[in-house]
């Protein structure tokens, strides 16, 4: 989502997740939980990968 266009479905996502929100960030979702979650320079894409093989 672009956050600058939608700050009250971010505000929720941090909620409902209990995550500190930054941008940018990316998540994985599996089954509704937070499996994995990074931000900035963090955000890697076989980070991304392995956690979605998991």
């Amino acid at each position: 989502m672009h956050v600058q266009d939608s700050r009250s479905l971010s505000n929720w996502v941090a909620d409902e997740w209990s995550i500190k929100h930054e941008s940018p960030q990316a998540l994985l979702l599996k089954e509704f939980d937070v499996v994995w979650s990074k931000s900035h320079y963090d955000i890697k894409k076989d980070s991304l990968l392995d956690a979605a093989r998991a």
